[in-house]
């Protein structure tokens, strides 16, 4: 699990910066959904949910907001599985924090397929 998340969900261990912190505080609604999720799937789902949490942030700078409604750019939400070496790509129907979590749209192996 990502030394993020797993302060995000557990506490922040006190040998970490204070990014951590600040970032642990910023995530706290992607930690709310996910501890709504069953409890085997809520490492995954705080994984999903953080970085569609981003994609929403990012909506939140008018010139990116600006950008994305006109068309000139496409925001897309990745995360990387570093123990298989898998890059997947979060589906995004709509600019909103509530989408589906198994819903993914690309993905890339490092490797030979496993």
């Amino acid at each position: 699990m990502c030394g993020g998340i797993k302060a995000l969900l557990n506490g922040i261990p006190d040998e970490t910066s204070d990014f951590v912190g600040q970032w642990v505080h910023i995530a706290e609604p992607a930690k709310q959904r996910a501890l709504a999720a069953p409890p085997d799937q809520q490492e995954q789902v705080c994984e999903h949910e953080t970085v569609r949490l981003s994609l929403d942030n990012l909506m939140t700078f008018p010139w990116i907001k600006d950008a994305v409604e006109a068309g000139h750019i496409t925001l897309h939400g990745c995360f990387f599985d570093i123990r298989s070496g898998i890059l997947d790509g979060l589906a995004r129907m709509e600019f909103s924090s509530r989408f589906p979590t198994d819903k993914l749209a690309i993905r890339f192996a490092a490797g030979p397929p496993i």
